[in-house]
């Protein structure tokens, strides 16, 4: 399908509303022009990083300037730092806009009120380049993996899902996912822009705050995702009266929300599978329909061992690709979906179901919402499971009976953990990482520790003038490594200062106050697990100062001095 960005939209047409203000296509263009003016020029492969968590208006405006000033985009598929950092770290990329407090330019100022401006350009203007936007799986399981994409793929895209489901003309969306993920680029800002629709520019996570903006403007289309959709199940039937079409994605939609969402609000949910690799590749209506229709232009096929095969037009390169997706075909070219392969582990000589065993969890009364990981079990060549389940009015052992009459014995998780929340993310998706760090592992599976191996001290006293080193060894499975950088860990500045140096200090000096000041602080090299570390502290008896420097081997990786209030303070 041939499609135009703006190109259903008249100059006064809304493209955005909500709390920013009412911004037309002209607004956009005019607006997008400025932007392409303050970016340095176009390399043969330059990207412009976007990260955009509070103004979709803003981030469009980013992403049309970025290409009007000859660059390819790069959207991180979320906005967690180490996301985002590792997004940055790439040598093609050559500036970030952004709306955040990261203190890096260039920073998007609000989009207020329409200014006059002068002539702009006429529609949106892309690169000529290839590839025009870099996105990033989102490493949920693994690390990120940037996926091309062209204006083509892009804008077919984008057109195939507006006709497909019939986008309006001047229809207004709320999206609750960011628009840095595929799935939020494509249902949140390019289709209402190539259908002449407009979207909402903040993006609402709680439920009622979603009820409220779509009652206030009245808008038809909804894009969200099950963990917000399961709190939408309990809002009042008029505040979503006006929606005529719901999707949901990122995360299989259980049975029992689809069929809450249409009893409270007599809407049907339209589902989505896709992936960053290949676009979109299926949709079914929930809960009428189990099986998955392929979209228009793509083929699917079911190989041998269960694997479905993806041809598309929307993903990189002509060759069909092989997901990690489980599936049945169906007479009349649907599928049903089976789970991912990933999801299914060998325990006791068995294969064990972990989203079968999920869905169960969440099936039973009182249950809110469950996740199983499989790890290594130490010493041994089996996996065991661990389960953190949200069930406020179950108990651990009451949890492990239910599940002992539904599953094998060797199939039950070693752990059950019951909290009150799973730590997901704005789009629903669960990091692996994060359900191990509830059990307290890395995300290798071992445990995290928080002690550190302290070796030999000497200490040397001339003067009144004291010298002490130290050696400390800072296992790989210390806890101040997660999350700082996933593939690269460092020992943050705050960790070296609290963990290391502070605590040796005490030790050393028990006679001094609070800390009052820090003078002469540098940081000249990374720590990372294992390194060989030497601790140095110099100090003169009776002030309460305290110079410290840690070393590997004959360089020194961070120095400084600390000012304490005085002895006995």
């Amino acid at each position: 399908m041939t499609c135009q960005l703006l190109g259903g939209h008249a100059a006064n047409d809304a493209v955005a509303f909500g709390k920013g203000g009412e911004r037309s296509a002209a607004d956009l263009l005019a607006d997008s022009a400025r932007i392409a003016e303050q970016l340095p020029p176009p390399t043969d492969d330059s990207h412009v990083l976007l990260v955009f968590k509070s103004d979709r208006y803003a981030f469009a405006v980013s992403l049309f300037g970025a290409w009007a000033a000859g660059h390819t985009v790069a959207l991180p598929p979320n906005t967690r730092r180490d996301s985002v950092l590792s997004a940055l770290r790439r040598s093609d990329v050559v500036a970030m806009l952004h709306d955040t407090e990261a203190g890096k330019p260039i920073r998007i100022a609000p989009f207020g009120a329409a200014r006059p401006c002068g002539p702009g350009p006429a529609a949106v203007t892309f690169p000529a380049r290839p590839v025009v936007a870099t996105l990033y799986t989102s490493g949920t399981e693994s690390a990120m993996k940037p996926c091309p994409k062209s204006e083509a793929q892009l804008l077919a895209e984008a057109g195939v899902l507006a006709e497909a489901f019939g986008a309006a003309p001047a229809a207004r969306l709320v999206s609750t996912v960011q628009p840095t993920h595929i799935y939020g680029l494509l249902f949140s800002v390019l289709v209402p822009l190539v259908s002449g629709g407009a979207f909402l520019r903040e993006t609402p996570f709680h439920a009622e705050t979603i009820a409220g903006k779509v009652k206030a403007y009245g808008a038809r289309t909804l894009v969200t995702v099950p963990a917000h959709l399961r709190g939408l199940c309990r809002v009042d039937t008029d505040s979503l009266a006006s929606l005529t079409r719901v999707f949901s994605s990122t995360a299989p939609l259980r049975a029992e929300i689809s069929e809450g969402f249409l009893d409270s609000h007599q809407t049907a949910v339209t589902e989505i599978l896709g992936s960053t690799e290949t676009g979109g590749i299926a949709w079914r209506e929930r809960p009428r329909s189990a099986a998955w229709q392929p979209l228009p232009g793509v083929e699917v096929d079911v190989d041998d061992d269960g694997f479905l095969w993806v041809r598309s037009p929307f993903s990189a390169g002509a060759d069909a690709v092989r997901t990690a997706d489980l599936a049945k075909p169906q007479p009349d070219g649907s599928f049903v979906h089976l789970g991912r392969s990933d999801g299914i582990v060998k325990i006791g000589g068995q294969r064990v179901s972990l989203p079968a065993m999920e869905q169960w969890l969440c099936q039973q009364p009182g249950v809110d919402d469950a996740a199983l990981v499989a790890v290594q079990s130490p010493g041994l060549r089996d996996v065991q499971l661990l389960a953190a389940v949200v069930a406020p009015d179950w108990t651990v052992p009451r949890l492990r009976e239910a599940m002992a009459a539904r599953f094998e014995a060797s199939a039950l998780p070693r752990r059950i953990l019951l909290i009150d929340r799973l730590p997901r993310e704005d789009n629903g998706k669960l990091p692996r990482r994060q359900v191990l760090l509830l059990f307290e592992l890395n995300a290798d599976g071992k445990p995290i520790r928080w002690d550190l191996d302290w070796g030999e001290s000497a200490k040397r006293v001339d003067e009144g003038r004291v010298s002490q080193r130290v050696s400390v060894h800072i296992p790989d499975t210390y806890g101040a490594f997660e999350g700082h950088f996933p593939g690269y860990p460092i020992l943050a500045a705050a960790f070296q200062l609290n963990d290391l140096v502070l605590p040796r200090i005490r030790a050393e000096r028990p006679d001094l106050g609070a800390v009052r000041g820090v003078r002469r602080l540098k940081f000249l090299g990374r720590i990372v697990p294992d390194d060989p570390l030497e601790l140095e502290l110099n100090w003169t008896e009776g002030e309460a100062t305290v110079d410290f420097a840690l070393w590997r081997r004959d360089k020194v990786c961070s120095g400084g001095r600390i000012l304490f209030e005085g002895a006995g303070a």
